[in-house]
């Protein structure tokens, strides 16, 4: 990696270095501007569909679940984060590329799922719930349905958990870890470069 490429980094970017040469690299260029925190890598050999259909169905009253549709994405976007769709230049880039489902209760977004980067038929799956909607299995609802539309589209669902509750809902899902390992976020952009790349 060339060190203006490095210069392209804005905090809240993450980086993972895969080897120590990687991971020398990021430590030298940026000292003391990136925190270090731990993911967990998770995929499937196959999926329980009657059991992501029974996750589906066992929302609460006052739920409803849905795709997000075109001019629901501002709403989806704004009622949960941006980093549901924040990888797209455009809503109807993210409509033509990926799919967002969502919870409603009295007409906001309160979970949703969408697909994050995609890329050689994969996407992988990003979660929001507004955190007093949580353990009521909405995420895992949101998250069923995206995986059911993947299973009907012949798309490969891929999960990576950045915290343990992420890590507890994949495995529910029908996910199993393939290990833990460290990523890189920025925290302030960088004064200046430092090491040269591998």
């Amino acid at each position: 990696m060339s060190r203006s490429l490095f210069k392209q980094l804005q905090p809240g970017n993450v980086v993972i270095a895969p080897t120590p040469a990687w991971r020398q690299l990021v430590a030298a260029t940026y000292p003391g501007v990136m925190a270090v925190y731990r993911r967990e890598a998770f995929q499937v050999e196959q999926f329980d569909a009657d059991k992501l259909r029974r996750f589906c169905q066992a929302l609460p009253g006052g739920f409803e679940l849905r795709q997000v549709r075109l001019e629901e994405l501002p709403q989806f976007a704004t009622d949960l984060d941006r980093a549901l769709i924040y990888n797209f230049r455009s809503h109807e880039e993210f409509i033509t590329r990926a799919v967002g489902m969502g919870i409603l209760h009295q007409g906001r977004f309160v979970s949703g799922a969408a697909a994050a980067p995609v890329g050689g038929g994969k996407i992988e799956i990003e979660i929001q719930t507004h955190r007093q909607f949580r353990r009521r299995g909405l995420a895992r609802a949101a998250a069923a349905a995206l995986i059911l539309y993947c299973l009907e589209h012949g798309i490969e669902a891929c999960w990576d958990a950045a915290n343990e509750p992420s890590a507890t809902l994949a495995r529910q899902l029908g996910f199993h870890s393939t290990g833990k390992y460290e990523a890189y976020r920025l925290i302030t952009r960088p004064l200046g470069s430092g090491a040269r790349g591998p």
